[in-house]
């Protein structure tokens, strides 16, 4: 290359913006595979050779910028049509590796955050049924999913203080680290606790007079482990797929 990309450490950055590890295309049926790449790891390094027999090691420490992209092609006409519409409907899908996740909105909560009353949070949690014969021997319904809500500002994925609290308890006597929940319960349906968040969003807004909740996001991980799981819900209100319960008690 010209000695322009080498003058100075920003116009080499600028010419390289890094390296990427492409699965092959075209594999036959039965022949694809998936690999986790743990750059993390003191093993994983780039060893760059010069000068015929000089070489030098690079590390993937914790400043360097890493992106899993994932590309799922032909979708369920199902998909198609929730991806393209709007509103309520009673079978959903969730896949991970960007496959598709769910938007829950409940209504019902808002009274309780904004009645405006000092209350202490005992219990609140839901439960999300899987839809009847969609897991199976070839496609069982996935080990774990995350209950995340809407970032305010670019609607991404923000995690709720109850899962905060279980990847990163605050200290050794936090018993509360395995109460968020998301594992598969009976092969049947997946529960998980927002008593936190939910008490976290009635402080605040008794405090500024704003209702902070915008529903929740309900996806599968891509990791832990690695995988191409999906699951499918049945999300009928009237045959109670989705359940909330909350509990509190209120202060005089």
């Amino acid at each position: 290359q010209s000695s322009v990309v080498f003058g100075t450490q920003e116009d080499f950055l600028d010419y390289l913006k890094g390296i990427a590890l492409v699965p092959q295309q075209n594999f036959a049926s039965g022949q694809g595979v998936m690999a986790g790449i743990d750059v993390a790891n003191a093993n994983s390094v780039m060893t760059v050779y010069y000068n015929g027999s000089e070489s030098r090691e690079f590390i993937f420490g914790g400043n360097s910028e890493r992106i899993s992209l994932y590309d799922v092609g032909n979708p369920h006409p199902d998909i198609l049509t929730q991806f393209n519409g709007s509103g309520h409907f009673n079978t959903t899908y969730a896949q991970s590796m960007g496959g598709a996740k769910l938007k829950i909105d409940i209504p019902g909560l808002d009274s309780i955050i904004s009645k405006g009353e000092e209350v202490v949070i005992n219990e609140a949690k839901i439960r999300l049924n899987i839809k009847a014969g969609t897991s199976t021997t070839d496609y069982p319904a996935t080990y774990r999913v995350l209950l995340l809500q809407p970032d305010p500002i670019d609607g991404g994925n923000e995690p709720i203080l109850d899962f905060i609290d279980a990847v990163s308890p605050p200290n050794e006597y936090w018993f509360a680290s395995n109460n968020y929940g998301g594992l598969l319960e009976n092969n049947s349906y997946y529960e998980f606790h927002f008593n936190r968040f939910l008490q976290d969003l009635i402080d605040t807004y008794n405090e500024t007079g704003v209702n902070e909740f915008d529903g929740f996001y309900f996806l599968i991980p891509s990791d832990f482990p690695l995988t191409n799981s999906r699951v499918v819900l049945d999300t009928d209100p009237n045959t109670g797929g989705i359940k909330v319960s909350v509990s509190y008690t209120k202060l005089n």
